[in-house]
């Protein structure tokens, strides 16, 4: 009996608290709109100030934004990425006589406030460089699944031709602000040499399977010259196979792998022209985020400082009554 009397009085004494609690809540809630209507002129002072002000401050000035899709060629991903790193660092230093040289400091203006640069992740290009080893590909997709940065990491970023480099510039940038950053990419002297040792390599392998077609169409030529019963003709061979053995479709099997070949080749020397290949045509998009509109924003500032005054203020006077109890 005793003991469900024990209970009874624990639930009461929670309730009790419970009631307490919540009273206490409506009395903050009741302190706190009481605060703001006893403070109303004081607040809409600042709200007006603060829009005014922030109306003056921002003008048309939005911060703009875009991204680059680029192709990084010759082998060149390491020293790009390196490049938009250090590129990184200066803007942050605020180190204006690079920035200028480089062309993205004018008029006393900073034209890009903030870059960085990203693989866009092709399992395929890694398949290639593998040289279609499944085994390795499989191992590769499972151990992605349990790290979800491997196939972004520094192992794998060289592999990737396609890569976007991600802009946040000033109010005043232009394209001709993302037209010298992409300048200065390809300013590397050495990376300008290999460019051109590239290109000739690549011209020189097309003009090969060029020559390869041509001796390709020569021998079926020949072959089809061939009288069909004239078994002691010279007999024309190709990768070591007879002709008259039923293998002549690997000629044309051949020839068709060259031509796909050639055609990759000369699409891809068109995107030759810079060590970092602009893909797209970026456009400058403003980027209003909410503390970017200063009409918004500055009044929010000085109400929340106004709060946090007359926070401090009431506790600094009621520790000032408690020192003179």
């Amino acid at each position: 009996m005793a003991q469900n009397n024990s209970d009874e009085l624990d639930i009461a004494a929670i309730l009790e608290r419970v009631r307490q609690g919540y009273h206490s809540f409506l009395v903050w809630l009741y302190n706190i709109f009481q605060f703001f209507l006893s403070k109303w002129i004081i607040l809409c002072a600042l709200i007006i100030i603060g829009a005014l002000v922030g109306y003056f401050i921002q003008g048309d000035e939005y911060p703009k934004e875009t991204s680059l899709l680029v192709q990084i060629n010759f082998d060149g991903v390491n020293y790009v990425y390196d490049a938009v790193e250090q590129l990184g660092s200066k803007i942050e230093e605020k180190d204006t006589l690079i920035l200028k040289d480089i062309g993205i400091y004018k008029n006393s203006t900073l034209g890009i406030k903030k870059i960085e640069i990203e693989p866009i992740v092709d399992v395929l290009e890694i398949v290639k460089q593998d040289k279609g080893d499944e085994r390795n590909v499989e191992v590769l997709l499972d151990q992605s699944k349990l790290e979800d940065d491997l196939l972004t990491s520094d192992i794998f970023v060289p592999k990737y031709k396609y890569h976007k480099i991600n802009l946040i510039l000033s109010s005043k940038a232009t394209q001709q602000t993302i037209t010298n950053l992409v300048n200065y990419l390809n300013s590397n002297s050495l990376m300008n040499e290999i460019k051109l040792a590239t290109i000739e390599s690549v011209k020189s392998e097309i003009r090969h399977n060029e020559r390869s077609i041509e001796y390709i169409d020569s021998i079926v030529k020949s072959y089809a010259a061939v009288p069909s019963g004239n078994t002691n003709a010279s007999q024309i061979y190709f990768n070591s196979m007879d002709m008259n053995n039923g293998n002549v479709h690997l000629l044309f099997e051949q020839k068709n792998l060259i031509i796909k070949q050639n055609k990759e080749l000369k699409v891809e020397i068109l995107k030759y022209d810079n060590i970092v290949q602009l893909l797209n045509k970026p456009m400058l998009q403003s980027k209003k985020g909410f503390f970017d509109v200063k009409v918004i924003a500055i009044p929010l500032l000085l109400i929340f400082l106004f709060i946090l005054y007359s926070i401090i203020r009431y506790f600094y006077l009621k520790a000032q009554r408690l020192t003179h109890l």
